[in-house]
């Protein structure tokens, strides 16, 4: 499973966060992450990006950076990701929800882009980035579920599969 950090909600509305001194800014407690952890050599800093761009069907870039985290060293290698090939994005739809939510950031491992059955990936389809669970059906057609049942499954057949484009495997999520 991937590694998970959850935030505390402060309020019944689920709109405030709070960090361990009671501040409620939200970009205050993503600074510091992991609830004031003493930042150390074992750390490796991430960006945290909120969209992707692309530059043709495959080429794309992660823009517009939000801020940066820290995380422990010990969690590639735990997790068996080289840092190089981590990127951090914010989740913008609530159909992973509850497992992940909007607003949620969330990790992939860009490296991994070979569908494993039943795995969470980011993924690009006809341009729309989205995070899906992907199963492999027959015939070579994928099938892209949401946790969240408002949100219907797609499937995708091998000839579609063109409009396909599995940018990284999830490794990480945090909200």
């Amino acid at each position: 499973p991937a590694f998970y950090l959850d935030k505390n909600v402060s309020d019944k509305s689920g709109d405030d966060f709070f960090t361990t001194d009671g501040s409620t800014d939200i970009k205050e407690f993503h600074t510091d992450y992991n609830i004031r952890r003493i930042k150390n050599e074992n750390d490796t800093n991430i960006a945290v990006y909120s969209n992707i761009d692309f530059v043709s069907k495959t080429e794309y870039d992660f823009v517009g950076v939000k801020y940066h985290i820290e995380i422990p060293k010990r969690f590639f290698g735990k997790y068996d990701v080289e840092p190089r090939n981590f990127r951090m994005i914010t989740n913008d739809s609530n159909s992973m929800k509850p497992y992940i939510n909007k607003s949620d950031d969330v990790g992939v491992d860009i490296s991994q882009t070979d569908v494993s059955d039943g795995e969470l990936y980011l993924l690009s389809l006809d341009g729309d980035v989205m995070i899906k669970q992907v199963f492999r059906e027959g015939g070579g057609s994928l099938r892209l579920h949401s946790f969240n049942a408002d949100y219907p499954d797609r499937l995708i057949s091998k000839e579609d599969t063109d409009n396909l484009v599995i940018i990284g495997k999830q490794m990480y999520r945090a909200g």
